[in-house]
């Protein structure tokens, strides 16, 4: 058995403790409420990913896997609200092969396909992705068919900016 599991076993134990002592507590004063459902083993594993989830992907996967899966994270980083660290990446991708992988191309005509100058010909644009690390969700893409040095800025800004100049 892992020092992890060990650690695990004596928490969940010592939670089960605590709830089984607070049942009996609430059989003998009923206005305290009805009974506690007891934690079991994969529970405490799920609120423990909740609570840490660097902490619990590094005791789970191993450094190297949690280190890829939650780079966005940063390890140690600590927020409080969305929008206060944002992670930006810019992607060169092929026009036809993305708007083909996301499905827009097979609801095109042929001639609204010429139209807008797709070809068949290969055509790189750049897409940048923002990721708000508080809520983990992705900001609007961007597509640009060129960038300059400041694109990444120019993306995370253009996202975030609100009507009244603020963010």
């Amino acid at each position: 058995m892992s020092d992890v599991s060990a650690d695990i076993k004596n928490i969940l134990t010592s939670v089960q403790a605590a709830m089984r002592e607070e049942n009996r507590k609430r059989q003998r004063h009923p206005e305290l409420g009805g009974q506690l459902q007891v934690l079991g083993y994969d529970k405490l594993w799920d609120l423990i990913a909740q609570i840490a989830p660097v902490d619990h992907a590094i005791r789970t996967k191993g450094m190297d896997e949690a280190y890829k899966e939650l780079h966005c994270l940063g390890l140690g980083l600590q927020v409080s609200r969305p929008l206060e660290r944002c992670e930006m990446d810019v992607y060169a991708v092929d026009l036809m092969v993305f708007l083909n992988d996301i499905g827009i191309l097979a609801h095109l005509t042929d001639a609204e396909r010429l139209s807008l100058g797709l070809d068949g010909t290969p055509q790189r644009v750049l897409l940048s992705a923002v990721i708000d690390v508080f809520t983990g969700c992705a900001l609007p893409p961007e597509t640009l068919d060129s960038g300059g040095p400041r694109l990444g800025a120019s993306a995370f800004v253009g996202r975030t900016l609100h009507k009244s100049g603020g963010v």
